[in-house]
């Protein structure tokens, strides 16, 4: 992690210009502006798929791809999500690429209808002004990042610029869950920054282990599930859940009743925030992978499934609620200025 000393004062974490540097862990990316084109119509009419994340499929563009997935182009991803039904996409910036985000600006630029990104937050870098310009509505929050606490100074930093730029914080608890030190540590930006957006990533990773590779013995760790339940309470206005990477939460992704088991848990979770406050995600490309499911398309059909089901447990949902889940609140979150 980033020493705090070299972290920027607060006044600074908002920076002008595009003038902040991108770098990676092992070499630059070098872009191709000439990738072809991504078929961008400009059409918003179906699904929303609110994380995922690229990169490119070109050998000299690539960056430690994961076995496997070596293509995560904009063109395989539009490929996938329009079989599926999905007309719009909110892009993660990768960690293979570290903070050069140039080929997710690439994307963005070449689907600046149908695409926004999210942008990684750097505890030693300023957030660069124009980011919404560029294509960007909200930045990841990776604690792993910070340190010890994300309620620092370099914290207390980036919350204040996205209050100002109105973006949402999206907070990936990759290695804790949503421990009690983590949900404080929210807690105590949320109150300061009152208007700012906060979504947390994949269930919040509610496994015993949330860093570990899926596996269907990983049981949920139930009382960072109660906690998560309980801060939609406690913040009914700025929390949102993603229900996003069913394979990093589902103990069923290789079965035929796919994620089966993780139907209830979205029945607690729309007690809990609501249908205005919960949004899906398929985490492509790594759904394709063979161990996580193999496809695309599931994730979504069984959300849809579910919340169009008249048996238990969703039972009761109305047209607009499922709109919400599956496209609205998305579009709201990240497409709407």
């Amino acid at each position: 992690c980033l020493a705090a000393a070299s972290r920027p004062p607060k006044s600074a974490f908002l920076g002008g210009g595009s003038s902040l540097a991108l770098f990676s862990p092992v070499r630059a990316v070098v872009v191709n502006t000439k990738m072809a084109s991504d078929d961008d119509d400009g059409a918003i009419d179906g699904a929303v798929d609110a994380h995922l994340h690229l990169w490119s499929a070109s050998p000299e563009m690539q960056v430690a791809p994961p076995a496997g997935l070596e293509d995560a182009s904009a063109e395989r991803f539009w490929q996938e999500a329009r079989a599926a039904g999905v007309s719009a996409a909110v892009v993660t910036q990768p960690v293979n690429y570290g903070h050069d985000h140039s080929y997710l600006e690439a994307c963005l630029r070449r689907n600046k209808a149908t695409m926004r990104g999210i942008w990684l937050a750097d505890p030693a870098q300023a957030l660069p002004a124009d980011l919404r310009a560029r294509g960007f509505a909200g930045v990841r929050l990776n604690p792993a990042l910070w340190g010890e606490r994300i309620d620092d100074a370099a914290g207390d930093a980036l919350f204040e610029a996205c209050a100002d730029a109105g973006f949402v914080v999206c907070v990936m608890a990759f290695a804790t869950g949503f421990s009690e030190s983590l949900e404080a540590q929210l807690e105590r930006l949320m109150r300061k920054y009152p208007s700012v957006l906060v979504a947390l990533d994949h269930f919040g990773f509610p496994r015993e282990n949330p860093a570990a590779p899926p596996a269907p013995h990983l049981a949920f760790d139930e009382r960072k599930w109660q906690r998560l339940l309980d801060f939609g309470t406690k913040f009914p206005e700025t929390s949102f859940v993603k229900l996003s990477a069913f394979f990093r939460v589902s103990q069923r992704v290789v079965t035929d009743d796919f994620a089966a088991d993780l139907q209830p848990r979205v029945r607690q979770l729309l007690d809990a925030y609501g249908p205005t406050r919960l949004f899906w995600g398929s985490d492509f490309p790594f759904a394709l992978l063979p161990s996580y499911g193999g496809a695309y398309a599931p994730t979504l059909a069984s959300l849809r499934d579910w919340l169009s089901s008249d048996d238990a447990p969703l039972l009761g949902l109305s047209d607009d609620a499922r709109h919400a889940i599956l496209a609205g609140n998305a579009r709201r979150l990240f497409f709407e200025e």
